[in-house]
């Protein structure tokens, strides 16, 4: 009978053993230094950092930005507004929109006007712009149907224009400020965006406008906007106007802002996709001249860019976290063995025994 471990399984398992890449060693042969101790201390510690920081890159959000052509250019533009102008009374401003081929009529629009004072809502006298039995309850109203018949507008002979503080006489009603806000929308092309004084009364393409002696001189445009955005809201989006003031150093200006609205697709982490806009703006003042074609106010002229930006939320998969684990754990472990190996060579040659 031959010998306990001869044969060829013992040989298979001695050539096995050869190919240890991890030999182990007796507790007898071990080594424990106070460099050792020092080493392994700060190595746990820069392995539990560089941990904390991957995980915290892993459950960090990115944020993607990818530009295309924009093959959709039918879409519509919702144009929402909020501007303050505290030197003009609402009798005397007008909102505009136009676009190059179209007129405003092809656009929705749904536009509020504040005054300062407000009268009583009683059943008033249309000065036969209105139906038959239609009553109209303020000053506004009557300028309405005025403006529907293409009809001259003078506040000063409407009653309900008077008990509101408008007369239709620039100095007179100066004192009210007014808020315009509300929204417009229109087919994403460019176009512009007026607020001018004074009171519309043609229609459609050549419009005619009835400045009751508003001349370019006693025209305030200071204004605040409050709020100008191109389609709905969408997380990390600024609007640049929000909150600007402008202050007119002289009566009869007019500002004009040029906007640039790029579309943009936003699509966040595990929420809904929105369609919206973003935009850049300059702007220019001037002072008009008595013999000026323009009229002094504000002028949005906006234009929508070819190219759409899409911004997408995204995260790192789990099986990348897990890959960087590895590697922090295993390259710190590494280097620290290599940094305590020297240490400990270089101790023994300073004390003069052999490595």
């Amino acid at each position: 009978m031959g010998a306990v471990g001869s044969g060829p399984v013992s040989g298979v398992r001695r050539a096995l053993e050869k190919l240890d890449a991890f030999p182990k060693f007796t507790k007898d042969f071990r080594e424990q230094t106070t460099a050792g101790a020092v080493v392994s201390i700060v190595t746990l510690l820069v392995m539990l950092w560089l941990i904390v920081c991957e995980t915290a890159w892993w459950l960090n959000v990115e944020v993607r930005e990818t530009m295309e052509v924009n093959h959709h250019r039918n879409e519509q533009l919702k144009i929402s507004f909020d501007i303050s102008f505290p030197s003009v009374p609402c009798s005397m401003a007008t909102s505009c929109w136009r676009e190059k081929t179209r007129a405003m009529k092809e656009g929705r629009e749904t536009l509020t006007e504040e005054s300062a004072r407000r009268s009583g809502k009683d059943c008033g006298s249309c000065y036969g712009a209105g139906s038959p039995g239609q009553c109209c309850s303020t000053c506004d109203e009557v300028k309405e149907l005025y403006r529907q018949k293409g009809w001259s507008f003078d506040a000063g002979t409407v009653q309900q224009c008077k008990e509101e503080g408008v007369t239709g006489d620039a100095e007179g009603d100066s004192k009210d400020g007014c808020n315009v806000y509300g929204f417009v929308m229109v087919p994403a092309v460019a176009g512009q965006l007026h607020f001018a004084p004074a009171s519309e009364i043609g229609a459609l393409h050549d419009r005619i406008f009835d400045l009751r002696g508003w001349t370019h001189s006693r025209w305030n445009s200071t204004h605040q906007i409050n709020k100008l955005s191109f389609g709905p809201f969408f997380a990390g989006r600024t609007n640049p106007l929000d909150g600007v003031a402008r202050s007119s150093a002289e009566q009869g200006m007019i500002w004009n802002y040029y906007v640039k609205v790029v579309p943009t697709d936003f699509s966040p982490l595990g929420g809904t996709p929105v369609q919206s806009h973003q935009y850049s703006v300059t702007d220019h003042s001037r002072v008009l001249g008595p013999s000026s074609r323009s009229l002094p106010g504000v002028h949005f002229s906006y234009d929508v860019s070819p190219i759409k930006v899409r911004i997408a939320e995204e995260r790192h998969s789990f099986g990348h976290f897990l890959v960087g684990l590895s590697a922090i754990i295993g390259g710190v472990y590494t280097i620290a063995q290599l940094l305590d190996g020297a240490i400990y060579s270089a101790f023994r040659r300073r004390i003069g025994l052999p490595n």
